[in-house]
């Protein structure tokens, strides 16, 4: 968000869906329409928050939890972090 949406004059649109998966599993997904990975200084999910957050994944689900991150789903730009948790 900081560095998609909060230099646009015209702001933005966060989507934050939370949606069972396999077992009692969850997938959460965070969904921006900001500048978009392929704009930003901040490419292909590397920036330290996103770091962080893959490290913590790691110590609470060794193995087992995943997380992607890539472009919006949908026409225009913007950026998605899916999560998918174990469960």
């Amino acid at each position: 968000i900081k560095h998609g949406i909060a230099s646009r004059s015209s702001g933005g649109r966060v989507l934050v869906r939370a949606l069972p998966s396999e077992g009692n599993g969850l997938v959460l997904d965070v969904e921006d329409d900001g500048v978009g990975f392929g704009n930003s200084t901040h490419r292909n999910g590397s920036g330290t928050t996103l770091r962080n957050c893959r490290s913590r994944l790691e110590l609470l689900y060794p193995r087992s939890a995943e997380m992607q991150v890539g472009p919006a789903v949908g026409e225009g730009s913007g950026s998605r972090v899916r999560i998918r948790l174990p469960g």
